[in-house]
């Protein structure tokens, strides 16, 4: 499902994360802000974080790594929102542990632009939608806390340049959706199903 979040609600959400927010310097984690410098140097890193995330949802498939790097180069990286979107480095070893890719709805400025550049195209958003796209964390440092440290960090920037927030695509048994409970939000909730045919 995807759900979508309006400013008033999300100002609710902030006050609720606010304690989180206060404590964020005490954990032992680096909150990295992604740009295309920071993406050039983590690359490999993310791909092989990404993986590691993703690698046990149902229908999960790889991709190699060069083709990782076509899809998701650095013109992918200047879209991203870098107020939002983080990778979470663990100070003791070194090892990414979590990431978050965000960016704007660039498809209410112009459908048909590409490649789409947040510090040039975001100023002439009539409306500021957050996609936060692909949000999560590594197996090895689960259950810290680490997916609502992440989202409260977003929240900061959220408030000062979003109008909106809409979480994409997540599985409604994922314990991501958690993060939004108790607020109200519009939602659309999709199926995926195989039928036989012989």
């Amino acid at each position: 499902e995807s759900r979508l979040i309006k400013k008033e609600n999300v100002e609710h959400l902030y006050k609720k994360k606010s304690d989180l927010l206060n404590h964020i310097s005490e954990i032992p984690f680096d909150f990295i802000s992604i740009n295309e410098e920071v993406w050039k140097l983590y690359q490999d890193e993310i791909f092989e974080l990404i993986h590691a995330i993703f690698s046990e949802n149902p229908q999960y498939r790889s991709i190699p790594a060069n083709q990782f790097k076509l899809l998701y180069n650095f013109d992918y990286a200047r879209k991203l929102c870098p107020l939002s979107s983080v990778i979470v480095k663990d100070r003791h070893s070194g090892s990414l542990a979590a990431i978050s890719l965000c960016h704007p709805n660039y498809k209410l400025l112009n459908p048909g632009k590409y490649p789409q550049d947040f510090k040039h195209d975001f100023g002439h958003l009539s409306r500021k939608t957050l996609l936060a796209k692909t949000v999560g964390v590594h197996p090895d440092f689960r259950r810290q806390g680490l997916m609502n440290f992440m989202g409260a960090h977003a929240m900061l920037s959220f408030k000062e340049h979003y109008d909106d927030v809409l979480f994409c695509l997540m599985r409604s048994d994922n314990f991501s959706v958690h993060f939004t409970d108790g607020l109200p939000y519009e939602s659309t909730k999709y199926a995926l199903y195989e039928r036989n045919l012989l």
